[in-house]
């Protein structure tokens, strides 16, 4: 899959603003490390949380309500709806969901990584 960042290129534009240097400079693209060449791993990430930012977006709920409302910080919300981060929490959307997913033994704050594992291994197969 072609990296979605930099378009195959290996290289973003960022925006500089130090001491020394103002203004673009082109870096290497953090999600392909360079290579132009985003892996399935990314592809599935991007595609979970897209879908997920898709549906956030239409029940009209914003970032800041929907991390408040699953109980994660912001970044890693962001991290996860763009495929920067294991996504796998977001399959599993309330704390309701994880409950019913394991007999009602799962805490309020979610399940533990074994049990997102397994859960997730369970949605894809």
């Amino acid at each position: 899959m072609i990296c979605p960042d930099c378009e195959g290129k290996g290289t973003v534009i960022a925006l500089v603003d130090g001491a020394h240097y103002r203004g673009p400079m082109s870096i290497s693209c953090s999600r392909c490390n360079g290579t132009g060449e985003a892996g399935a791993q990314d592809e599935r990430w991007l595609g979970i949380g897209g879908t997920h930012r898709t549906w956030r977006v239409a029940q009209h709920e914003g970032l800041q309500e929907c991390a408040v409302r699953l109980g994660i910080p912001l970044a890693e919300l962001l991290a996860m709806e763009s495929g920067r981060a294991d996504p796998a929490r977001l399959l599993l959307d309330t704390p309701e969901e994880l409950r019913a997913t394991d007999g009602g033994t799962a805490p309020d704050r979610g399940l533990s990584p074994q049990q997102l594992d397994e859960a997730l291994a369970w949605l894809l197969k």
